[in-house]
């Protein structure tokens, strides 16, 4: 019983994982690369950008800034593929 409670914890944190998160409910940290959603329905990975000194953004690959109004939900990126060693 108690493998079935772990295993379905874990199932719940992996789905967690997966899942859009509305900007209004919470933020990624500074400087962390997300999938994000934006209003005009584009999806793209950019990186969240957040200073004391600066307005929120979003940043894209080719460092172009992006209002944080453009942007409704966001996920975090998956883990990389592991490399198999023989």
């Amino acid at each position: 019983e108690a493998d079935n409670v772990n295993l379905t914890g874990w199932l719940a944190e992996e789905h967690a994982k997966h899942l859009w998160i509305p900007v209004t409910e919470r933020l990624p940290e500074h400087l962390t690369s997300v999938i994000v959603h934006r209003k005009d329905g584009g999806i793209f990975v950019w990186e969240y950008f957040n200073t004391s000194t600066t307005d929120e953004c979003w940043i894209d690959d080719s460092m172009n800034v992006y209002s944080f109004y453009d942007v409704t939900h966001w996920m975090p990126l998956p883990e990389p593929p592991k490399e198999e060693t023989e």
